[in-house]
């Protein structure tokens, strides 16, 4: 059995990073992307820039937290995140959509997971942490979609009283 010191385990001759690694990972995606995004004038908004560092460097340090996460969780979170920075850096329409979907699957899975989870071991209110931030973040992707699919939901128009 080896130790592990200040987040780094030797393992098999080689030194694997953990904890932080898909974080760190993500980081450098994320500043790639709006470097690159600055610079094809302007197709990132600042509202894209930080809903993409969300997706890349946030999901994946968080989710491994999670009582239930198995290992490789934070890398499959930022293998789907990563198909929402070409998704912001492509016009809206069917190439943007389809780039989106993968972190919908992956959020709307984690969410599912969370609420089964939660259901079938604690149903305690102090324990819906989880799942309902789960759900927010499934929600999150489904409005991504519609963005990037240039979808309106009725629900999202201002009333008016005219």
């Amino acid at each position: 059995m080896c130790a592990i010191r200040d987040g780094i385990a030797p393992r098999a001759g080689l030194v694997a990073v953990r904890g932080w690694a898909a974080p760190a990972v993500g980081a450098v995606s994320w500043a790639a992307t709006v470097a690159v995004g600055a610079r094809g004038g302007g197709l990132l908004t600042l509202v894209d820039a930080m809903l993409l560092l969300g997706v890349l460097v946030v999901v994946p340090a968080a989710v491994p937290l999670h009582p239930a996460a198995r290992s490789g969780t934070a890398a499959i979170a930022l293998a789907a995140g990563a198909f929402v920075a070409p998704a912001l850096l492509v016009e809206r329409g069917a190439l943007a959509t389809v780039l989106a979907v993968p972190w919908l699957l992956a959020t709307a899975t984690g969410a599912l997971v969370a609420i089964w989870s939660w259901w079938s071991h604690h149903r305690r209110l102090r324990a819906v942490v989880w799942p309902a931030a789960a759900v927010y973040l499934a929600v999150g992707a489904a409005w991504l979609v519609m963005d990037r699919a240039d979808l309106e939901p009725p629900a999202s128009r201002r009333p008016s009283f005219s």
